[in-house]
């Protein structure tokens, strides 16, 4: 591989006075000398005559052309990933011979078995390819396993509740994967799912546990989260009080809602035929007001949307 001519070197025993004559196609050097130089190849002979008693022998040697190594192709194979957990690589000799020597190898990868020219791995790395021939002459060739097993993201979103301002939620995660290769699956065994179960956002109108689950058709990666849709429809209360009552000399009654539900996140309308009559404190419990009539008390709780009424003369 490295040289295109050879020399070749000759030995007669016991040491005399002899004359050489070498034949064959290739020779470039002096034939009549014991050594010769020659650049292809061929079958040399030669002839040694003993000058001294006219008798003379015969020997050949048959040069060959170096191969440089076996023809050695590795397809390019495919990626390790949740659906494909083992990959057969097969390597191919690209002028068949018999005797060639096949060995597998790796450092950072995972040989599980290999026959000649195939070999099975089960985890990403690099890997070597040796064939050696019948002369020994040996190629290496490597080749690549990557993997691809990332999880994709399932977000089905934050815990919610059915109330009486929301009879149907959507559900749906800010931080799930997506892409033409994900698709989507939505189920559950309690709850009651309205729109199409294979989108990235459902809408539903039951409580329950609800399932999303995200799967990668290239890899076959899955992942899957779980969002819990309970119910609050507790309605707050709602008292006016008692009866009040306007006179000459009282022109201006306090109403007294003191005995409605309270906290942060419960607010009050006071309403009446006549808004004006509402002098003051109409988002309170104890509004001022000025004329007689119905005064309707509506306590609402922000969080759920439930509310309760109630009214006084």
């Amino acid at each position: 591989c490295e040289a295109d001519t050879i020399d070749i070197q000759a030995f007669v025993n016991p040491p005399g006075n002899y004359s050489y004559t070498w034949t064959g196609a290739g020779i470039i050097s002096n034939p009549n000398n014991l050594n010769i130089q020659v650049d292809s190849a061929n079958w040399f002979y030669l002839t040694v005559l003993n000058n001294a008693n006219g008798c003379e022998t015969q020997d050949s040697i048959q040069i060959r052309r170096q191969s440089c190594g076996p023809c050695v192709q590795i397809a390019i194979p495919d990626s390790i990933t949740c659906n494909v957990q083992t990959v057969t690589m097969e390597g191919i000799i690209c002028e068949t011979c018999i005797g060639f020597d096949i060995l597998w190898t790796t450092d950072d990868g995972t040989i599980d078995s290999q026959d000649g020219l195939i070999a099975v791995v089960s985890a990403s790395g690099t890997y070597i390819l040796t064939v050696t021939d019948p002369e020994g002459f040996s190629t290496e060739i490597e080749v690549e396993v990557t993997e691809n097993r990332e999880v994709p993201v399932a977000d089905a979103g934050l815990d919610q509740n059915l109330n009486c301002r929301d009879s149907v939620l959507t559900l749906e995660g800010v931080l799930t994967s997506t892409g033409e290769h994900y698709r989507y699956l939505w189920s559950s065994s309690s709850g009651n799912i309205l729109s199409s179960d294979d989108s990235l956002a459902v809408e539903v109108d039951a409580e329950g546990l609800y399932y999303f689950e995200v799967r990668n058709t290239e890899t076959g990666c899955e992942a899957l989260d779980s969002v819990l849709v309970g119910r609050d429809t507790v309605q707050p209360i709602a008292n006016a009080g008692t009866d009040r009552e306007l006179t000459c000399e009282v022109s201006l009654v306090t109403l007294n809602g003191s005995g409605s539900s309270f906290g942060s996140n419960i607010s009050y309308q006071w309403t009446t035929a006549d808004p004006d009559c509402l002098e003051a404190g109409a988002n309170s419990l104890n509004p001022f007001v000025s004329c007689a009539g119905t005064y309707l008390l509506t306590v609402t709780n922000v969080v759920n949307g439930c509310f309760d009424t109630a009214s006084v003369q």
